[in-house]
């Protein structure tokens, strides 16, 4: 796009300086703004196919997995696994549902299913080839990326963690999150609040409280949230803990979350945002 919209303009305006590896070649030297912005305007290449390189690798084999109108029927059907959290007796993913599972929760969002999507930019708390694929590197994700931006009722936030001296990374950040909601409360406000404390899609919190507080903002099933909160603290969120998070949400925001946020409560189709 020309330009990117108002309402995501300061998210992605953090994301570019880190944004030189979509841009360019692999093995390239890092491009300049200007020459950023050229190889931006060209034509996209093909896909790579069988017999391709591919950062000294070569690809053999090229399985389908999945497309944007697959993906968007299949959250329309039932989009559980993206919009309720892990729970006890689940299945685990599969490599095709870890995959395609970013751009799906794109799609929720999309869909209206879920008001906020964390995605994650940018890792650099460790060296780029060592980190496991993410965010822009998954299938489908630009291309979700791309349809929330041409949205007029999404807004967006920069979360960031800055780069702490001779890290890894040695860049501006250490992480970058875009956090995509509904232009609309109490969305607005919980994803600003994440933004705030600079939230990453790939780092998980650490504490209990700030578990049950990311889970209530993505809107897990509070079953799920303390199932998850158990397994990894050994009990579920004390009184306290949940007390605080419930008290800091309307703290945020009034509003009560209400899910398809994009759709009249007579169901009468997609409405504006407020």
């Amino acid at each position: 796009m020309a330009s990117p919209p108002k309402q995501h303009a300061p998210a992605l305006k953090a994301w570019a300086s880190l944004a030189g590896r979509l841009l360019r070649a692999p093995g390239a030297p890092a491009s300049t703004a200007p020459a950023a912005e050229a190889a931006a305007s060209q034509p996209s290449p093909a896909a790579p196919g069988p017999g391709s390189g591919l950062q000294g690798a070569r690809i053999v084999e090229a399985v389908r997995l999945t497309s944007a109108e697959e993906l968007r029927a299949q959250v329309e059907q039932d989009a559980r696994l993206w919009i309720d959290g892990t729970g006890p007796g689940d299945p685990p993913l599969t490599d095709d549902d870890r995959a395609s599972f970013t751009a799906a929760e794109l799609a929720c969002l999309l869909a209206g299913r879920r008001g906020v999507a964390l995605l994650q930019l940018h890792v650099g708390w460790e060296e780029h080839d060592r980190a496991p694929p993410y965010g822009p590197y998954r299938p489908l994700v630009l291309r979700m990326l791309r349809e929330a931006l041409a949205r007029p009722d999404l807004v967006s936030y920069a979360s960031a963690v800055p780069a702490a001296p001779g890290g890894v990374g040695g860049g501006a950040a250490a992480g970058f999150t875009m956090v995509l909601t509904a232009d609309k409360e109490p969305f607005r406000s919980w994803g600003a609040h994440l933004a705030s404390f600079g939230c990453q899609a790939a780092l998980e919190a650490q504490s209990p409280y700030y578990k049950v507080l990311i889970g209530r903002v993505l809107g897990y099933k509070p079953e799920n949230i303390a199932h998850h909160v158990q397994g990894q603290h050994g009990q579920p969120p004390s009184a306290e803990v949940l007390a605080a998070v419930e008290a800091q949400l309307k703290a945020l925001s009034p509003k009560p979350a209400v899910l398809p946020w994009n759709v009249g409560a007579r169901g009468g189709g997609r409405k504006k945002a407020k």
